[in-house]
């Protein structure tokens, strides 16, 4: 008797032991009860990894596998990039009174493909399947999200079972709604990104229109930036699959990634335009075109490429490119740009947008509300103030040009006021001589005194226009550098004005840090020649006093401007070729215009290279910006620049015993002067234009000859 009742003592406690332990690992139940409009399964999800992809519904639900699934416990389902298939299951109850229809939402758009398992109220199950690899007309219900109609009565529960597999991002997050409540929150949701999508279009219409009108690259690339990007996020959103290629979902996956890979690319293009990194921030230059190339490649790359490789190199690529972008814009803050300050701000904005999507993605971050919509978010208030940052870079732009012409009206009117008092004098003095002669005319009768009179005026007269063309070549040579000398550098200089006078111009300006070379010729000669020099001469010192950010084709394009004007006010058919270089660290020589040749001797291969200009002469037309562009040229230490106007290489042969006249002979020619350079580049530069200026003593020049010489040590 005491052994059965010992049994039956041991029967209770392991039935017990079994009963508490079965309670202690069941899974929480979902309730769906009055008062709230939407759940979130997260918290009741539990989940099982199926490495092999194999297992069916009927697999999952034997004992020895129910067992196996893990509680998640968190709101949002996030594994990041995951290459196993995974099984999920939670069960429902509906305790509310009147409501027994619902909506199932799934709200990631980006699942490959998936199964529900819903009671079908016979012991069995009804799958339903469904992802952007399924076209978009078979889903249950038309919207961009995946949403499914569920049915529990009052009081009644299901259980459910979800089978996922992607290339993308492994996220599940699930929501209950009661039906009424999703409209509601459908036309909250509908209507944030409507204004967002709006902001968008208008911000890509608003800069287009401003390209139209100033024609601006950084414009025009932020135009492509905002288009790419806007419809990348529209595509992540899930709308373009649900309008415009709901029937080829494996063309909508390509052209989400197509569109990602563009909008990092140009982003990077802007950011280098619009920062001038090639010239303020050289070294992180070189990153930003390295990231620029190959977004451009993957975007034609990932229509080949496995999907899941795709959606990695975009997320390395978004973590990758505000890098460069962020420090470049720093260096040039530092350096005194005002347009980078409107860029660090909104790119902060952006910059956490995506990387707070990106450490989504691969599982660090929460899928919340934020982190889902951080892209949208920081892109609209990025765009935004980049808009005002492109306008503030314009205003800057007009108000300096404006300056500029401020300057060089003023040095005009002083030069102008000077000519009128030397052309009041001239006159006073001419009625003096008049008078004079009119008295002796009046005194002496005989021919020989009236021909002596004559012979008097007509040296006067000589003295007068003399004393004109010795005005034109101080106003040629007083602003030339008294002493040229750049850091790095030996520099040696030449000038001599013919006897007509030309326009040639050399200068070396150095300003906020930044050393400038500068060579030109105005056509023509005399005073005119000389005044128009003495415009570009000031205009130029003005401009490049301003703003060292300038780069030598917009200093060309703002000067351009003021001289046309002031030459159509002076009623001469006057023009410049003129050259503007900027010298940069490490040998590197930025410049623009269009002159003479440049002429480059190589110390380490004793070659000689000749370097083109480019652009077009000053003053021929107001508005050359689009016909001038900044080139670069790069030396080494031994390596000499010789730059020279056209008096130097068209001096003519002088015969013997002849006048001194032009004749149709040989002349000194840029040839010669490239053998010159040749077997002189080794020397110094003094040497250098000593030699030159040796073998043009043998011949004859009527226009002015100018030379720099210029060797880095």
């Amino acid at each position: 008797m005491g052994s059965i009742c010992q049994s039956r003592i041991v029967c209770l406690l392991v039935f017990g032991a079994l009963f508490f332990h079965k309670a202690l690992n069941a899974s929480p139940t979902l309730i769906l009860e009055p008062g709230k409009g939407s759940f979130i399964a997260g918290p009741y999800l539990e989940y099982l990894e199926d490495k092999e992809g194999k297992w069916t519904l009927s697999d999952i639900e034997r004992p020895e596998r129910a067992e196996r699934f893990i509680q998640y416990g968190k709101e949002v389902v996030n594994f990041g990039f995951a290459t196993s298939t995974y099984w999920f299951k939670f069960t429902v109850k509906n305790t509310h009174p009147e409501v027994t229809s619902w909506i199932l939402e799934i709200g990631y758009p980006h699942l490959d493909t998936f199964s529900l398992f819903f009671p079908d109220g016979k012991g069995g199950y009804r799958e339903k399947k469904s992802g952007d690899l399924i076209p978009f007309t078979e889903r249950e219900i038309n919207h961009r999200l995946f949403l499914f109609k569920l049915q529990i009565p009052t009081g009644g529960s299901q259980e459910i079972f979800m089978k996922v597999k992607t290339e993308s991002s492994l996220q599940v997050p699930i929501t209950i709604w009661e039906p009424i409540h999703y409209s509601e929150n459908v036309y909250r949701e509908e209507l944030g990104y409507g204004i967002y999508y709006g902001i968008m279009i208008v911000m890509v219409f608003y800069n287009l229109f401003l390209f139209l009108s100033i024609r601006d690259r950084a414009t025009l690339y932020y135009v492509l930036y905002i288009g790419t990007f806007g419809f990348g996020v529209m595509s992540l959103n899930g709308v373009p699959t649900q309008f415009f290629w709901y029937q080829w979902p494996l063309f909508a996956n390509k052209i989400l990634l197509v569109s990602l890979f563009l909008a990092l690319a140009t982003m990077c293009l802007f950011s280098r335009t619009y920062l001038n990194t090639k010239i303020h921030a050289p070294r992180f230059d070189k990153a930003i075109v390295f990231l620029m190339m190959f977004g451009f490649i993957c975007s034609v790359a990932c229509v080949f490429i496995h999907y899941e490789l795709g959606v990695k190199l975009v997320a390395v690529l978004g973590v990758s490119c505000p890098i460069p972008t962020f420090i470049a814009g720093i260096i040039c803050w530092r350096k005194g740009g005002i347009a980078a300050r409107f860029y660090l701000i909104a790119w902060i904005l952006l910059l956490i947008g995506i990387l707070v999507l990106a450490l989504r993605n691969f599982g660090v971050l929460p899928s919340v509300f934020f982190t889902e919509y951080a892209v949208q978010i920081g892109s609209a208030l990025e765009v935004i103030l980049l808009s005002l940052g492109l306008a503030d870079r314009i205003n800057v732009m007009k108000r300096e040009r404006f300056l500029a012409q401020q300057e060089a009206l003023s040095a005009q009117e002083e030069v102008v006021q000077q000519l009128r008092e030397m052309d009041f004098l001239k006159d006073k003095m001419n009625r003096s001589l008049e008078e004079k002669v009119i008295k002796r005319t009046e005194e002496l009768s005989q021919a020989m005194k009236a021909l002596e009179t004559k012979n008097d005026q007509l040296k006067e007269t000589t003295q007068a226009l003399w004393g004109e063309m010795e005005l034109a070549k101080r106003i040629q040579t007083v602003l030339l550098p008294k002493k040229p000398a750049i850091p790095g550098y030996e520099i040696s200089a030449y000038m001599a004005p013919a006897e007509e006078v030309g326009g040639d111009y050399y200068d070396i300006i150095h300003s906020h840090g930044k050393d400038w070379i500068v060579i030109g010729d105005v056509s023509g000669h005399g005073v005119p020649a000389g005044l128009v020099m003495m415009m570009v001469q000031t205009a130029i010192h003005v401009t490049v006093g301003q703003d060292a950010c300038f780069s030598p084709a917009r200093i060309l394009s703002a000067i351009n401007r003021t001289i046309t004007g002031n030459i159509q006010m002076m009623n001469d058919d006057k023009y410049m070729s003129i050259m503007v270089m900027a010298v940069h660290e490490e040998g590197r020589l930025l410049f623009s215009g269009l002159h003479q040749d440049i002429l480059v001797f190589r110390q380490k291969t004793r070659e000689l290279e000749v370097v083109e200009t480019n652009g077009i002469w000053l003053g021929l037309s107001e508005d050359i910006g689009e016909l001038l562009r900044d080139d670069l040229l790069v030396i080494n230490q031994g390596d000499m620049v010789f730059m020279f106007t056209d008096g130097v290489i068209e001096s003519r042969e002088r015969p013997e015993g002849e006048d001194l006249e032009f004749h149709s002979i040989s002349m000194f020619g840029q040839e010669r002067l490239e053998a010159l350079l040749r077997e002189l580049g080794g020397a110094s530069t003094d040497q250098v234009l000593k030699r030159v200026l040796g073998e043009l003593s043998h011949y004859e020049t009527r226009d002015d000859v100018t030379m720099v010489a210029v060797k880095r040590v």
